[in-house]
């Protein structure tokens, strides 16, 4: 499984990067939902982890821009804090444009199971 994790934060995304590679999965690694957009559409991502605030294009605005363009790969959010956020994120998973939010610190049986499920 080929997974694409959002983070600005690189040490939050080195350590989901490791979680995911013990279970078999291929992880590419954006910091912003700039690069992300790229990404996806070059590397095809099964499963998108992505941070919810993030400088420039936040989480929600790049998954309303990933769906905006078609993309219907699977999105999970990972927060430690929503703050201004929290509308627009629960609008994505009410209506299914996004599948999870997990909260930070997480476990890393959380992010496994992601991909198990898949």
């Amino acid at each position: 499984m080929k997974v694409l994790v959002v983070d600005d934060d690189e040490l939050v995304g080195k350590a989901i990067g490791r979680i995911l590679r013990k279970v078999g999965c291929e992880v590419f690694h954006a910091s912003n939902g700039e690069a992300a957009l790229t990404l996806v559409v070059e590397k095809r991502p099964d499963l998108i982890i992505s941070d919810v605030r993030m400088p420039g294009m936040d989480g929600a605005t790049f998954v309303q821009t990933l769906r905006s363009l078609n993309d219907q790969t699977p999105v999970v959010f990972i927060s430690g804090d929503l703050g201004r956020f929290e509308k627009a994120v629960n609008d994505l998973l009410d209506s299914g444009e996004a599948q999870g939010l997990i909260d930070k610190p997480f476990l890393p049986e959380k992010i496994q199971n992601l991909v198990q499920r898949k």
